[in-house]
Protein backbone atom coordinates (compact mmCIF):
# COMPACT_ATOMS: atom_id res chain seq x y z
CA UNK A 1 0.00 0.00 0.00
CA UNK A 2 1.50 3.47 -0.75
CA UNK A 3 1.76 5.90 1.57
CA UNK A 4 3.73 9.15 0.29
CA UNK A 5 3.16 10.39 -3.21
CA UNK A 6 6.15 12.51 -3.78
CA UNK A 7 7.30 13.25 -0.70
CA UNK A 8 3.23 14.23 0.79
CA UNK A 9 0.82 11.72 3.05
CA UNK A 10 -1.43 9.99 0.36
CA UNK A 11 -4.50 11.71 2.04
CA UNK A 12 -3.04 15.01 1.44
CA UNK A 13 -1.69 13.98 -2.10
CA UNK A 14 -5.57 12.89 -3.07
CA UNK A 15 -6.53 16.46 -1.92
CA UNK A 16 -4.33 18.29 -3.63
CA UNK A 17 -4.70 16.23 -6.77
CA UNK A 18 -8.54 16.39 -6.78
CA UNK A 19 -8.70 19.97 -6.88
CA UNK A 20 -5.61 20.04 -9.90
CA UNK A 21 -7.79 18.00 -11.86
CA UNK A 22 -10.91 19.90 -10.79
CA UNK A 23 -9.40 22.51 -12.41
CA UNK A 24 -8.08 20.91 -15.57
CA UNK A 25 -11.25 19.59 -15.94
CA UNK A 26 -12.90 23.01 -16.30
CA UNK A 27 -9.95 24.98 -17.93
CA UNK A 28 -9.40 26.88 -14.44
CA UNK A 29 -6.54 28.24 -13.20
CA UNK A 30 -5.44 26.70 -10.12
CA UNK A 31 -5.74 29.95 -7.86
CA UNK A 32 -9.27 30.00 -8.79
CA UNK A 33 -10.29 26.09 -8.39
CA UNK A 34 -8.60 26.74 -4.92
CA UNK A 35 -10.59 29.53 -3.86
CA UNK A 36 -13.65 27.46 -5.28
CA UNK A 37 -12.72 25.21 -2.43
CA UNK A 38 -13.51 27.19 0.28
CA UNK A 39 -16.88 26.67 -1.35
CA UNK A 40 -18.88 23.53 1.59
CA UNK A 41 -20.57 21.95 -1.62
CA UNK A 42 -17.72 21.88 -3.72
CA UNK A 43 -15.44 20.36 -0.78
CA UNK A 44 -19.04 18.00 -0.52
CA UNK A 45 -18.54 17.14 -4.35
CA UNK A 46 -14.66 16.56 -4.25
CA UNK A 47 -15.56 15.24 -1.15
CA UNK A 48 -13.00 17.04 0.65
CA UNK A 49 -13.52 17.97 4.35
CA UNK A 50 -10.99 20.62 4.52
CA UNK A 51 -9.87 23.39 2.84
CA UNK A 52 -6.96 23.12 0.16
CA UNK A 53 -4.48 25.81 0.96
CA UNK A 54 -2.88 27.72 -2.69
CA UNK A 55 0.81 26.91 -1.26
CA UNK A 56 0.27 23.08 -0.58
CA UNK A 57 -1.17 22.87 -4.02
CA UNK A 58 2.04 24.80 -6.07
CA UNK A 59 4.64 23.52 -3.29
CA UNK A 60 2.83 19.75 -4.58
CA UNK A 61 3.15 20.79 -8.34
CA UNK A 62 7.01 21.89 -7.95
CA UNK A 63 8.46 18.86 -6.56
CA UNK A 64 8.07 16.93 -10.70
CA UNK A 65 7.97 17.96 -13.60
CA UNK A 66 5.15 17.97 -15.99
CA UNK A 67 5.81 14.72 -18.00
CA UNK A 68 5.95 13.12 -14.23
CA UNK A 69 3.03 15.08 -13.67
CA UNK A 70 0.88 13.62 -16.85
CA UNK A 71 2.32 10.21 -16.45
CA UNK A 72 1.30 10.01 -12.36
CA UNK A 73 -2.40 11.28 -13.59
CA UNK A 74 -2.45 8.83 -16.76
CA UNK A 75 -1.09 6.01 -14.69
CA UNK A 76 -3.65 6.21 -11.86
Amino acid sequence: MVTCLFGHPLNKAIKILKVIILAMFFELKISYAVSGNKRLDLRKFLKIEEEVKLRSVYSFMSEFEADQFKLCLLNS
